[in-house]
């Protein structure tokens, strides 16, 4: 029986220095041909997706943690905040001293200071920096699917939840800095789970039949939800502790191992 499979990037499909293992590579070309459908579930917006992950064998993607959901070139959710709520989410941001970028799937708009921070000069990020470089703009969007920000401190997430209303979520991102924490605010109940509904609505098929695999915060809500869920060895504690299984890390062939604990693949 062909099945979806929802697949991470930031630490479940691509490594620190955003690469594929060759065993995750190998795994996924498999299930493909397999007649497995292959799609990325990810926080990174359209902007930031490498074009050559498409190669593997990538038909969907779910992206801006849930928003936007693209299958086969046709898009079939974009969900957006107005820029009236950017303008008032902003002040929140100021207030609490933090750094953010807006995304949507045609742009991102960071704050002063936000990409000299994250990714900064990580030489392991550059190809990340030569991705976005196009799709970089100035000034407040009219819209946008998410805001991704860096919190100064420890206890900004709590403090920020309380200011903002609750047409609003904020939840942990992918991605953390030596200087800061990341978050994501989103609409509220906008997540990767409701991404994967519109996708299973889309294809006919029952999320109890969806493989989902990832490793941050943002995966939490998608992993208790799939019929199939299994966290990377070296994902936090809370989305191992709802996973049904836990594979080995990103760099450990920690994908193909959940490709076979999943039986998508044999070995």
């Amino acid at each position: 029986m062909a099945r979806l499979v929802l697949i991470d990037l930031d630490g479940t499909l691509l490594t620190r220095t955003q690469d594929v293992p060759p065993s995750a590579q190998a795994a996924c070309r498999e299930a493909r041909e397999a007649g497995h459908i292959l799609a990325m579930c990810t926080g990174r917006s359209t902007p930031e997706i490498y074009p050559w992950l498409w190669d593997l064998g990538f038909s969907a993607v779910i992206g801006g943690s849930g928003a936007y959901v693209e299958v086969d070139g046709q898009v079939i959710r974009d969900e957006r905040i107005d820029r009236a709520d950017i303008e008032s989410v902003n002040k929140v941001l100021s207030r609490n001293e933090c750094l953010w970028v807006w995304q949507s799937s045609e742009a991102m708009h960071p704050s002063a200071d936000y990409l000299s921070v994250f990714p900064g000069k990580d030489p392991d990020w550059v190809p990340y920096m030569r991705q976005i470089e196009p799709y970089l703009r100035s000034g407040i969007p009219d819209s946008a699917s998410k805001c991704a920000f860096l919190a100064p401190r420890a206890g900004i997430f709590e403090a920020m939840s309380s200011q903002l209303d609750e047409r609003f979520d904020i939840i942990g991102g992918s991605v953390g800095t030596a200087d800061a924490r990341v978050g994501e605010i989103l609409k509220a109940q906008c997540h990767k789970l409701t991404g994967a509904h519109v996708l299973c609505g889309h294809l006919g098929i029952s999320i109890s039949d969806v493989v989902g695999i990832g490793d941050s915060p943002n995966d939490r809500e998608l992993l208790a939800g799939v019929g199939t869920s299994i966290a990377m060895g070296n994902g936090s504690e809370d989305v191992k502790a709802i996973a049904s299984w836990v594979t080995s890390p990103v760099d450990e062939d920690g994908l193909a191992r959940a490709f076979e604990y999943a039986g998508l693949i044999t070995r």
